[in-house]
């Protein structure tokens, strides 16, 4: 299914990029060294972030963050955006895919509070779902609060299926073909 040999940590996926300000951003994949990181990220982002990212209200600990760093990289991938803060390196935004069923992946963004309306979550979708192509998913799903206006836009920007799951919650699906290129990023 995939182009990756073993669960080698896949550098082919980091990147420079650059936001729309002109703030350089480093893409890369999540590492499992990165769960320090990761647990800091709940004090940075506001609950409606949290709520808006997970579908509700989700206390970040240990098992959770062992799932979200330790990944088979030829199943899922979570790339990571990175920027230079004082001496060290922080986490702004996260985008991931994560398998469901055969070639078939679930797609999600969380971009910290204070980056929100630079154009980082596109970067993210366009750089997470040019990985799911090379990773062989087909189809690629996404749950997001019909209220979440910022992610409701990037569905959209890909044709995303929309259709209402429950009273407050669309399902948004994806089906790639031969056709499928992205948007904004130079492959």
């Amino acid at each position: 299914m995939s182009k990756l040999l073993e669960n080698t940590y896949p550098i082919q996926y980091i990147k420079p990029i650059s936001l729309r300000d002109g703030t350089v951003v480093q893409l890369r994949p999540i590492h499992p060294d990165d769960g320090s990181k990761y647990k800091s990220l709940e004090k940075m982002v506001s609950d409606k972030t949290m709520h808006n990212r997970f579908l509700g209200i989700v206390k970040i600990n240990d098992q959770l963050i062992n799932r979200f760093t330790k990944l088979d990289y030829s199943k899922e991938m979570a790339i990571v955006a990175e920027v230079i803060d004082g001496d060290e390196k922080q986490i702004i935004g996260i985008a991931r895919i994560a398998a469901e069923e055969f070639k078939s992946a679930e797609f999600a963004i969380t971009i910290l509070d204070a980056w929100h309306g630079k154009g980082l979550g596109g970067l993210l979708a366009d750089y997470i779902l040019k990985i799911a192509k090379d990773l062989g998913y087909r189809t690629i799903t996404a749950r997001v609060f019909n209220t979440n206006t910022s992610m409701i836009k990037i569905l959209d920007k890909y044709d995303f299926v929309l259709k209402e799951e429950d009273n407050n919650v669309l399902i948004g699906r994806l089906d790639f073909d031969d056709e499928f290129h992205c948007l904004t990023l130079n492959w």
